[in-house]
């Protein structure tokens, strides 16, 4: 398994629930061009995954400082500074040396290595799958399956909602921000599981779950803890939602979700609608959005990946 994932706080959350999973051999990571500034944030990510975990055999690299889309959209700066910062938050410092390789590179590579198993995780834009797939077209038959954090099918955007300097009301930030990117790796062909905005708001992680956490009292528990604090703090409420975190939850627990078989497709024309992902007529054997989460469900699982106190 490889995660692409842009360094937001859900995304630290599900690198962390990936690998404390016994069940999902995570091979590596991309820090992808989203909140992150990959080559900026690749120290944190290594000081997070070698120097506060010892993951060592998780390898991490920076995906492209680009995006595909000539018309790419950005997060709002304030965010990408958090993210490059990793939230402020404490690590012990990584003194290794940082791997040369691109997003695209370890991708193509991985696939090839796991030909027909390798599954993708995509908690950011998807701009390095989409360079992966056109520098080798051989990786549609290789990749057993992506999962996807991005889109709203059912639902309202939250470009607007976040950002009130915006237009968008219909698409969701991971796909907005390079949505040709998303649009290419949509209309691949290779299975497809998303997870859009239209079940974020069923899954509430509150204080309680955080202390639960806490109580564990290891590094990545106690890191786990106190960034939710943090956020709880930001948003001036007892809970935040976990968007990222729900897709990894996704790759082995789909029980956990409502699912609908759907062709999904982006549309990735500027105008008022860049990014919005829009359900097709029919059914699809190969595509599927999750409708509804099972709060309890979800919220178990992501504790039970924590060692017991």
């Amino acid at each position: 398994m490889v995660l692409l994932q842009d360094g937001a706080p859900d995304d630290i959350t599900a690198a962390m629930y990936l690998m404390l999973n016994l069940d999902v051999n995570l091979a590596g990571i991309v820090v992808s061009n989203g909140e992150t500034h990959p080559s900026r944030a690749l120290a944190k990510w290594e000081d997070y995954i070698y120097g506060l975990m010892w993951w060592n055999s998780v390898q991490v690299v920076a995906g492209c400082d680009c995006a595909v889309d000539a018309h790419a959209n950005q997060f709002p700066a304030s965010w990408r500074d958090g993210a490059d910062n990793f939230w402020g938050m404490t690590l012990p410092e990584y003194t290794g040396v940082s791997s040369t390789k691109t997003g695209s590179d370890l991708v193509i590579e991985l696939a090839h290595q796991y030909p027909g198993q390798l599954v993708v995780v995509v908690t950011g834009p998807n701009t390095d799958l989409a360079l992966a797939l056109t520098q080798d077209p051989s990786l549609k038959e290789k990749i057993a399956k992506v999962v996807i954090m991005g889109g709203a099918v059912e639902v309202g955007g939250n470009i607007k909602t976040d950002d009130p300097t915006q237009t968008n009301l219909t698409a969701e930030w991971n796909i907005w921000v390079d949505a040709q990117a998303a649009a290419q790796v949509f209309e691949s062909g290779i299975p497809l599981d998303i997870i859009p905005m239209d079940p974020v708001p069923e899954v509430e992680l509150h204080s309680a779950f955080a202390k639960r956490v806490r109580d564990v009292n290891l590094p990545g528990a106690n890191l786990m803890a106190t960034l939710w604090t943090t956020e709880f703090g930001w948003y001036g409420q007892d809970y935040i939602w976990i968007y990222d975190a729900l897709a990894a939850i996704a790759v082995d627990h789909p029980e956990q979700y409502t699912w609908v078989s759907a062709p999904v497709s982006v549309i990735a024309e500027v105008g008022p609608d860049q990014g919005r992902t829009v359900r097709g007529e029919g059914t699809s054997n190969s595509m599927r959005y999750a409708s509804h989460a099972n709060e309890e469900g979800v919220l178990e699982t992501l504790y039970s990946v924590f060692p017991l106190p």
